[in-house]
């Protein structure tokens, strides 16, 4: 019985955490003042095709949500997004990245949308 009851111990212990895999990519972004343009992601999504993303529509979004150059990034810590390339590229333009906590979903805003 001692024993069923250390298994038990430890299933209650454990941090459940989901991982989803295919469907539909899309690179999306907003702000308080609305929504920026969705890009559909046609395979699978590399930090090069993440680089082209933010070059061709980074600015073109912040221009018409009328917010400039000066405003914070957020996005989570998939390995695209952390790539040193990727980091390299947000501090050549001076943009400034909100730390995103490991494990955190609740943080992601496009759910709320």
């Amino acid at each position: 019985m001692a024993k069923h009851r250390e298994i038990a111990i430890k299933i209650r212990n454990l941090i459940i955490t989901y991982h989803k895999s295919g469907g539909l990519m899309l690179w999306g972004s907003m702000a308080w003042e609305g929504c920026g343009e969705l890009e559909f992601i046609e395979g699978i999504m590399t930090k090069e095709g993440y680089l082209h993303i933010l070059d061709t529509k980074l600015f073109q979004c912040a221009n018409k949500l009328n917010f400039g150059t000066e405003f914070i990034f957020q996005q989570d810590r998939d390995s695209k997004h952390t790539a040193k390339v990727v980091q390299e590229w947000f501090s050549s333009n001076g943009i400034e990245v909100l730390e995103w906590p490991a494990q955190s979903p609740d943080l992601n805003l496009i759910r709320y949308l």
